[in-house]
């Protein structure tokens, strides 16, 4: 089942995660912001995913400044 942007608002409450891969995905800035209160995430795969801005991944980035975000 594809993963969307309401999908990651539930994923975004185990605050234990620290792995997740969205690849090939439709999720877009708004869910990928969702992502920002899953304090523990350490590596995140966003490969093929066109509806993503730089700027969303870099707000992340800044939100989670441990997290590894593979392309």
């Amino acid at each position: 089942t594809p993963v969307s942007d309401a999908q990651l608002e539930e994923l975004a409450k185990l605050k234990n995660l620290k792995s997740l891969t969205l690849d090939q995905t439709q999720i877009t800035d708004a869910g990928l912001a969702k992502l920002q209160e899953c304090e523990s995430l350490k590596k995140l795969s966003i490969k093929n995913l066109p509806n993503l801005s730089s700027e969303a991944i870099a707000k992340l980035k800044e939100a989670l400044p441990e997290l590894e975000v593979v392309r």
